[in-house]
């Protein structure tokens, strides 16, 4: 996303921002929490998180390389209505709240960046919703793959199926159905704590449309 801007608009965001590393499970923003900051991830993959009463999590977003963290900034939202970690650990570019919002309101190539990612990022939540409400599991098991694959730029995914299972709201038995049935089909290989995609236009047969659907709208965000 930064790469998209103009020289001149990249050079004095950058002036403001500071690399910051990203460990594996840090918390960015729990909800409730002040939003001090923006996040536009080089490396890595952020996980997005709707949380219940009872303290349940079911994913609604995922952000690699591709995105940022801290749209709410820019509606002049003081406070995360999200539980936002880290589930693979990487790299950002960190920029303080209110340099951020004070960029964008310059207006420019940002300003009009910024609008697209979040009419983008409100059709993957639109998208994920549909997609729970009338997908298997193994299509949405799928979809997750290859969306992560798409963030993270890499066919190796560290993660475990009680992971899985919480972010998709499935049983871990679900979970293990699919992964097995996958593997002997040749599509992933699975063991402990990882998943290798081994077979990628395999895995987007056995997805849902909605994969492709997120995947266009993201395209047009840079390319417009």
């Amino acid at each position: 996303m930064l790469a998209a801007l103009h020289l001149e608009e990249y050079r004095r965001l950058h002036q403001q921002m500071e690399l910051v590393a990203l460990p594996r499970n840090r918390i960015l923003y729990n909800v409730g929490d002040p939003i001090r900051s923006a996040y536009f991830v080089t490396r890595g993959l952020i996980t997005i998180t709707s949380t219940t009463e009872t303290g349940a999590q079911f994913e609604v977003g995922l952000v690699g390389k591709e995105g940022m963290i801290g749209i709410p900034i820019i509606l002049n939202a003081e406070k995360s209505f999200y539980r936002v970690f880290v589930q693979v650990a990487g790299v950002a570019m960190k920029i303080k709240a209110g340099a951020f919002r004070k960029e964008f309101q310059r207006g420019g190539q940002l300003r009009d960046l910024m609008l697209r990612y979040v009419n983008t990022t409100l059709i993957q939540i639109t998208q994920t919703a549909i997609c729970n409400r009338f997908h298997t599991t193994e299509e949405r098991f799928c979809r997750w793959l290859l969306v992560c694959r798409d963030r993270l730029g890499s066919n190796h995914i560290a993660v475990t199926q009680e992971f899985i299972s919480s972010m998709l709201g499935v049983p871990r038995t679900s979970v293990t159905t699919t992964a097995s049935a996958l593997q002997r089909g040749g599509i992933i290989s699975y063991s402990r704590g990882k998943i290798d995609i081994l077979d990628s236009e395999g895995l987007q047969y056995h997805s849902c449309e909605c994969y492709q659907v997120v995947k266009k709208v993201f395209q047009n965000v840079v390319a417009a």
